[in-house]
């Protein structure tokens, strides 16, 4: 078999990713809107998006090269917004069926994140090393992510 041919065969083993909002009232994941979820980040990432009126315009998967073509550090447009990705392995729990989850924070989740990432730095873990905890706040119009090691991680993936 080819690499080729090998490495598509691997791309569709892996279960489908599940795309997930972040709601006033939790995580919304297909049809489900959770208030928690408990799990592994396995993958983090920046991107950028810039919107308007409610529309992404461009957006940029790395935080470096925009959708036109354009690198991002060039055009430093104002209301560009950065943004975390995670890539989430869930605890079976709430109904899940997929075994990864894309979320995308916004900027005060991605503060979150980041506060939540250079406390386990500090004492000597990475994010990819814990089983995590992300809860909802409601802040009225939209929702922000709170990130805590998940002590009871018995029943994790």
């Amino acid at each position: 078999m080819s690499d080729d041919l090998k490495l598509l065969g691997e791309a569709f083993e892996s279960p489908p990713i599940e795309l997930a909002r972040v709601k006033p009232d939790g995580i919304s994941i297909g049809e489900n809107t959770v208030p928690s979820i408990r799990g592994t980040v396995r993958d983090f990432r920046l991107v950028r998006k810039l919107f308007r009126r409610r529309r992404v315009v461009c957006f940029s998967d790395d935080g470096i090269s925009g959708s036109g073509g354009k690198r991002c550090e060039d055009c430093s447009h104002e209301d560009c917004a950065p943004r975390i990705r995670l890539h989430l392995d869930p605890v079976k729990e709430h109904g899940m069926k997929r075994s990864r989850i894309r979320l995308e924070l916004n900027y005060s989740s991605s503060r979150n994140f980041i506060e939540y990432a250079r406390a386990l730095a500090a004492i000597h873990h990475e994010v990819q090393e814990v089983f995590t905890s992300l809860s909802v706040e409601d802040r009225g119009k939209w929702g922000e992510v709170v990130f805590a090691v998940d002590r009871n991680p018995a029943d994790a993936p």
